[in-house]
Order: structure tokens, then sequence, then C-alpha cells
């Protein structure tokens, strides 16, 4: 299946993991995985080595995986397998390669500019492109160098998006329609009246009747092999097109929609036949190859989308990674249960033992017979329609049903909060999703105010994409829950029993900070509200449950002062000096080593995980 995980094992050990913060790997030499960088690949294919096999050179502008990446196809150009990555330089945006002052040579191309002979000059030699653009400018500034009228000299084609109709934030009415605009994406020609040495570019030309939602990177190509050139365009989210020269505005759909959204197509000859194939790197930073079948000239037959594979990757699971680490097969060790950007939930189980765990990537956990998904869809995200592919799936791990097998809770772009209960001797399937009901007293559960669905009754609607924590707080043998209410502050629904069945109490507002006030965590308001991703655990080993939540600088320690049954949570600063911001990276504390101590176990933007052993935390609370 095209979206399965890998089949993969890594390690982490006092050996394999230093403790001071590097990413988690196999651990053993030769696996062979889906190639990833971090969040966002911006592909350029290049043979640099010339040896016939076309090679990567991937940009991820991101953190904390930031860098333009090499990697070396040790395979063939029919059987492509690329080597470990490595790191050139810093990232660059919309990079993509071509040749941009007609010497023949191969210039990997970014915004603003080239790296001149790159496989001559690595990165070393750029060069600044000023076009007279008199335009804005938003996310996207895609530059595609090519001789477009045909006179020979290479013009440039500038891809840009504009969001300002859109507005990106809380704009739903009552029907769940957006009140603002699409995003918008619109492609420039800058004629080149000089030559390619010295290049003087007119004023733009915007290309007729091209409108895209954002995102429209676009590619001159003769598609056809009729002497002209056609374009290809893409989107913000997933879909692309093919136009011929003489049709702009009639956009040909190619029917192939990547699994995550914010992609980054390439048009490339993959064979050197001159029939185009496409690259298409992804959110999460795993890159496609989808290859056209068809000679050139004829219309497109498109082969099955493959990712492409390397040795030695890192463990990763699409962008924005959770990480809980549980015993989920009930073997005495601890295995990893994920959440990420695509809303999935990830078992990465460990086969080894609870002093140096070796797992084995067992992929997506289904219900139903399908991956377990949640996403947006069109009115999902408080931040609009174009996030309608995300789902930020945050779970935590417990036996809410207590029925002697562990269930999956989870909050997600939705802040609507469910559950899946698991099946006795069979982890890799979990019964379909259930609300997780609240017994409220009134007639309308409460919501963010920005929300603008009504839950159904007993509905748990919260903030979005924060932390579900499930925990026995109150030490009554019954599983609670923490995590922010509808209005951002840390609460406790507590459970309880009602007659002969479990039920959950209304939220209560009682964790107070060192000002004396209720703890309030959330960032703001609509789409800055949410996002805590919280862990409970007793970080300094003195009987009380802290908090250990996410920040700016990168994961954070409230020392419960109080006590149980009135907890105050005392910032005390960052658990360790890792730059590791970017999206809300979660801390996951629990004994990986076995000897005693809770170690960190980080998920961040990038999709990778970083472990932090206590004995070498550089830090607070050794």
């Amino acid at each position: 299946m095209f979206v399965a995980a890998l089949a993969a094992m890594l390690t982490i050990s006092s050996d394999a993991m230093p403790g001071n913060g590097e990413r988690v790997t196999f651990g053993v030499d030769g696996v062979i995985g889906r190639l990833a960088v971090g969040l966002y690949a911006h592909t350029a294919v290049v043979d640099y080595d010339n040896d016939g096999a076309p090679d990567l050179i991937v940009s991820s502008p991101d953190r904390p995986y930031n860098g333009v990446y090499y990697f070396h196809n040790i395979g063939t150009k029919q059987k492509p397998l690329f080597a470990k990555a490595e790191r050139w330089g810093p990232a660059v945006n919309d990079m993509t390669a071509a040749d941009f002052n007609g010497d023949s040579k191969i210039d990997l191309v970014y915004r603003g500019g080239y790296f001149s002979d790159v496989r001559t000059n690595r990165l070393s030699k750029p060069v600044t492109v000023t076009l007279p653009r008199d335009y804005h400018v938003g996310r996207d500034d895609f530059y595609f160098p090519v001789d477009w009228d045909r006179d020979g000299k290479i013009d440039v084609l500038n891809g840009i998006s504009d969001w300002r109709d859109y507005g990106w934030d809380d704009a739903f009415d009552a029907q769940g329609r957006w009140l603002r605009g699409p995003l918008h994406g619109y492609v420039y020609f800058f004629k080149n009246t000089g030559t390619n040495d010295v290049p003087i570019y007119e004023k733009p030309v915007q290309l007729p009747g091209i409108d895209t939602y954002g995102s429209p990177i676009p590619q001159a190509f003769d598609w056809f092999k009729r002497g002209v050139l056609d374009l290809f365009t893409g989107t913000f989210i997933d879909r692309m097109h093919l136009r011929k020269s003489e049709a702009l505005q009639t956009p040909i759909e190619i029917p192939h929609r990547p699994d995550l959204c914010m992609i980054q197509p390439r048009v490339v000859d993959w064979h050197g036949d001159g029939r185009p194939s496409l690259v298409i790197g992804e959110e999460g930073g795993n890159i496609t190859f989808l290859e056209n079948l068809a000679p050139h000239g004829q219309q497109p037959k498109w082969a099955e989308p493959k990712y492409f594979q390397q040795k030695d990757p890192f463990v990763k699971s699409a962008s924005l990674i959770r990480p809980v680490a549980i015993d989920w097969d009930s073997d005495g060790d601890l295995d990893i249960i994920a959440g990420n950007s695509g809303g999935y939930l990830h078992w990465i189980e460990n086969i080894g033992t609870k002093q140096k765990a070796v797992f084995r990537d067992r992929g997506y956990l289904n219900a139903n017979g399908k991956p377990i998904r949640r996403t947006a869809g069109p009115n999902g995200s408080v931040q609009g329609p174009a996030e309608e592919k995300w789902g930020y799936s945050n779970p935590s791990v417990a036996d809410w049903d207590m029925d002697g097998t562990l269930d999956v809770v989870v909050n997600d772009i939705w802040g609507h909060v469910v559950w899946y209960r698991g099946i006795k001797g069979d982890r890799l399937n979990l019964e379909p999703l259930r609300d997780v009901e609240v017994e409220w007293t009134s007639q309308r559960p409460p919501k963010p105010d920005w929300v603008w669905w009504e839950p159904k009754p007993k509905q748990l609607v919260t903030q979005w994409r924060t932390t579900p924590k499930v925990v026995d707080w109150n030490r009554d043998g019954l599983p609670d829950i923490v995590m922010l209410n509808h209005q951002g502050y840390l609460a406790l629904f507590p459970r309880q029993k009602c007659g002969t069945k479990l039920c959950l109490g209304e939220p209560q507002r009682f964790f107070l900070g060192s000002n004396g006030r209720f703890l309030y965590l959330s960032r703001g308001r609509a789409g800055a509200s949410g996002r805590r991703k919280i862990e409970l655990v007793d970080w300094n080993n003195d009987g009380k449950l802290d908090l250990l939540t996410d920040s700016d600088e990168g994961p954070v320690w409230y020392e419960n002062t109080g006590s149980h049954e009135k907890p105050v949570m005392e910032l005390r600063g960052t658990v360790v000096k890792a730059k590791l911001a970017g999206h809300n990276p979660t801390p996951n504390a629990a004994d990986w080593n076995g000897d005693g101590k809770l170690d960190l176990l980080i998920g961040a933007e990038d999709g990778f995980l970083y472990y932090f052993d206590r004995n070498y935390i550089n830090g607070l609370a050794q």
C-alpha cells in the first residue's frame, strides 16, 4: 500500500544515542527505508557525479533539520536507491535544477538567484537575480529560467502566491462556509532583452488565465513534442495540472494526489529520453517518483507512485511527530505510538529489551480495514480550507475503558476529543472512532468561541492541537484527562463511576501558577489557541506529578510545589538546551535504558525524534 510505513528497525541505547539530543537513528547499518528530509522537500534532480543515475539535492527550510542535502543514487536509473544524506549548507527556498545562464551547466535555482554550476561549485558560487517586480509576492516565489519566447535567450517565469484574499484565520460562518477568498497563484513572464551572460529583464507580463490555489510552481517543457513549450503548474494542497501552450487557461489535471499537502513537484526527464516525469516533495519531507510511461509526445501514462528509498534513514513520521512511550503490545518493553501532521496514528514496535530498545516500524494503525486518519477537510481547521489535509493528531494511550486492553485517546485539528478502543490480541487494528463523552450539566456543551459548529450532547470540544493526557490524577484508580479546557486553562476532567458505567466529569480549573492564578497555557485565540503538548510525570522524584510542555525555547518544566489536591505549577525553565522549536516540539518522558531515570524523547516539527538520556541532559533537574 502506497501510504504504508517502512519496514525497518532502529536502536535507542547508551551506545547508539549519546544523550546530547541527536536524531534517533536506525542503529544498524544497511537499513533500507523511505528517503526523508525534514518539513518540506524542495528538490533538484541532478546527475551530480555523471554516472548516469540521477541524484537528488533537497532543500528543507524548516527547524531543526534545516539544510541543503545531497542524496547520492547508489542504485540505477531504473531502480534508484539513495545513500544517506550529506549536508551541504543552509536551506534555500523554492529550489530546483536548471541552466540559468545558458552555459549548458546545471545550476541550483532558488528564490532570488542560483548557485552556478553545482557539479563544480556546489553552493560556493551564488548569483543574485534581480527582477523588476511591482506586484505582490506572498509565500511562494519560484524562479524558472527558460527561453519562453523561443528567441534564443533565457527568460524567467516567476510563480508567486497571494494570500491576501484568504486572510488565513477564523472566517467561517455558522454553516461552515469560508467567508474570505481563496488562495491565489499567478505566473509572470520576464523577457530577457539582454544576453544570457548579461540579462536585462523587461517589466513582467502576467500569463493569462492562470490562477492556481496558491503555489503555482511553473515549469515549462515541450511535453507533447510539438516544438512549443507547455506549462506545468501545482497548487498549495495536492493538485497538479498540465497546460498546453495554446490553452494555458484550460488546465488538464494530473490524476495523482499526494498523500500530504504543500507539495513541491518538479518536472524531470528522469530517463533522458525526453518523456517528462514528476518528482514530488511532500510536506512531511518524503519524495515521490511519479513516472510517465508514455513515449515522448504522447498523452502521459502514469505508473503507480513510489516513494524514493534510501539507506540508513532516520526514524520519521511525516512532520510534527507526537510520540508516546507505552508498552503497546504488552511484551514488557516500551514501544512508540505517534501522531503527526497528516492525522495518522503510527506504531513503532520495540522488539528489543528494556535496556536496549530495538524498534520495527509497524506502520499506521487501522480501523475498519483502513489507516486511521482524521483531517480537517474543507472546514475543520480554524485557519481555513487551505488546511484540509492536515490532522495534527495528538494521542494519549491508556486503558480508557478499563477492560485490560490499551486504547488511544486523540485530540487533533478539530479540537474534538475522540478515542479508539483497543482490540485484544490485535495491535495493528482498533475499533472505530468514538466520542470522549462528558457529563455536561448544561444543555449546550461548551466550545471555543471561534468553533463554528455546535457540539452534540456529551461531546468534548476544546482548543485544537493540545494533548488529552490520560492520567489517574486524583489517585482513585480511574483514568482522568488533564488538558486545556475550551478557554485555554489547564483543567482536570475527573473520571467517576455512574452506576455500572464510567463517566467523565466537567473540567475543573484547579492547577495554579506561582502567581496564585489558574494556569493559563493557551497562546491566544483562534489559530493561535491551544497547541500545547502536555506530559505529566514526576520529573524530580518527589512523589508528585509535574508538568512538561512545549515552548519556543524547547520543552519546559513546571514543578508541582503544591500537592495533588492543590497543585501549584511553578515554571522552572527549559529542560534541555536544544533548539528544537518550530510548531511545538513534543516532550515525552520514559525510562529508555532501564536505569530507573526518566529520559526524554522529543518529537519535532521536522518529523524526527530527538533522544536525551537523563544522565546527559544539560539543563534542569539532573
